[in-house]
């Protein structure tokens, strides 16, 4: 496995992905789509439901390897923590044991109380997903993605279902995370005002197959995206994307 510092920039490259599907039409999802992505950035897909967002990062993490193309490096070649929709967590096993489960086998006897407390799992730890709520579930999702140190940490809309005061309480928690240890993070939301609270550029997607509308660099830094310039983001990207963005209440076209 290579050195973190040497992956990047990751270049994700598909020709053509197709789904076949019986007694359907196949469904072309991707053709000709090229993806970016750089050291120590926070990239988020924007764009519709069912677009095609969550096989893009499948097929980044190596899950899907059904299409024409290629990843440089090859997945095998770096540390990926990922974040699905739903926390996936074993009932069977307590919150530390599932975040052990996702360690090489040489290294799960290693300390995780560091990463326990700067989740605030620590009263939590030994407790079972059944016991947990929704939030504590997805805090234990997050660190079992981050507990192995990853070169790429891969987030599927991991604040979905949060009411908006604990969803902005885990991302302030993360993201401090990923700012202290310097992490490349790929994010698919559908959350505008998120995204543009956290990520360092927006790739705003749409069509079928797949294209990439506009790949946006965000220059001001995190501290200084106050509520006034994320709202006048969201109005400006609304009107200069409307088949992708709108503005109000909705965060994305449908």
């Amino acid at each position: 496995m290579r050195d973190a510092g040497a992956l990047f920039p990751l270049r994700l490259n598909v020709g053509r992905k197709v789904y076949r599907r019986k007694g359907l039409p196949s469904l072309e999802i991707l053709r000709d789509f090229k993806l970016v992505i750089n050291r120590e950035e926070t990239l988020c897909l924007i764009g519709p439901s069912g677009i095609g967002k969550t096989t893009i990062l499948r097929i980044l993490m190596g899950i899907d390897r059904d299409f024409e193309g290629e990843i440089q490096p090859a997945p095998r070649e770096f540390r990926i923590g990922p974040v699905f929709q739903e926390p996936r967590l074993l009932p069977w096993r307590t919150a530390e044991e599932n975040v052990r489960l996702a360690l090489p086998r040489r290294e799960r006897h290693r300390s995780l109380v560091g990463l326990f407390a700067d989740m605030r799992l620590t009263e939590w730890a030994q407790r079972y997903p059944g016991e947990l709520s929704g939030g504590l579930a997805r805090r234990v999702a997050l660190a079992r993605a981050l507990a192995i140190n990853p070169s790429l940490l891969v987030l599927d809309e991991p604040f979905i279902s949060l009411d908006e005061h604990a969803a902005a309480d885990l991302r302030a928690t993360v993201f401090d995370i990923v700012a202290r240890h310097r992490l490349s993070v790929l994010m698919v939301t559908h959350n505008i005002r998120e995204a543009l609270a956290f990520a360092d550029r927006l790739v705003l997607l749409n069509g079928r197959p797949v294209g990439v509308l506009a790949d946006i660099q965000i220059a001001t830094p995190c501290h200084r995206r106050s509520g006034q310039w994320i709202e006048a983001m969201v109005d400006q990207l609304a009107a200069d994307h409307p088949q992708t963005i709108s503005s109000g209440r909705a965060t994305l076209t449908r």
